[in-house]
């Protein structure tokens, strides 16, 4: 396995434009052929999407997400005819998606170290999946085997712009005010939504209706 970092040449003999987007520093993470899984959040393939940072978009960029590291990824070819991949600055780094998937780039009050999160809705209430993969060694007998799983979700309620966890139906209905409670739980009967586990597209008829209840 290698891991590091080298420093992106001069931006301008790069790439002459957009210096902000393609500031970043190489990405060189590397895993062992033996390694079973891999560290992106869905896989290798970089998928069109775009970018937000320091409140500019770039739209129609190659980009892609290492959830292992927690490392936002632009894919470029180099003068050379190379393809290679940089780091997003997470510093500067606002919003993002990969396809129809949005993410955003968060930090709470209780904790001031910026995270990505995939982010369902686009109004002041959202929800937030905190996505994870880990690295995980096989026993004495196959010490070599490195397998990367997923670890258990961790999800969100965006409101009044700070993060709220619930893990069911019930957690996630007793984070809002006690005057919507019986609405919300209506409406999840209504679009026969049983768990919050559910589609992502009923998550987001959900958190449509919630964002009209409190405006």
């Amino acid at each position: 396995m290698f891991y590091g970092y080298g420093l992106c040449q001069s931006q301008s003999e790069l790439f002459g434009l957009n210096p902000e987007l393609y500031s970043g520093y190489l990405y060189t993470y590397r895993l062992n052929k033996e390694t079973k899984g891999n560290q992106y959040f869905d896989s290798p393939e970089f998928r069109n999407g775009y970018a937000i940072l320091s409140d500019k978009k770039y739209d129609n960029i190659l980009l892609n997400l290492d959830i292992v590291n927690e490392l936002p990824l632009l894919q470029f070819t180099q003068k050379n005819g190379f393809i290679a991949s940089l780091i997003l600055p997470v510093t500067q780094l606002e919003e993002f998606s990969l396809g129809n998937q949005r993410f955003r780039v968060f930090a709470s009050e209780s904790d001031s170290v910026k995270q990505i999160y995939q982010a369902i809705g686009t109004d002041s209430i959202q929800i937030f999946y905190h996505w994870t993969k880990r690295l995980k060694t096989g026993g004495v007998s196959s010490s070599n085997q490195i397998d990367i799983i997923y670890e258990p979700t961790k999800r969100y309620l965006l409101l009044d712009g700070k993060l709220y966890s619930y893990s069911s139906k019930s957690s996630f209905i007793k984070r809002f005010p006690k005057d919507y409670r019986s609405k919300i739980t209506a409406f999840m009967k209504e679009i026969g939504m049983k768990r919050m586990k559910d589609s992502e597209q009923k998550l987001q008829t959900l958190i449509d209706y919630c964002n009209t209840l409190i405006q």
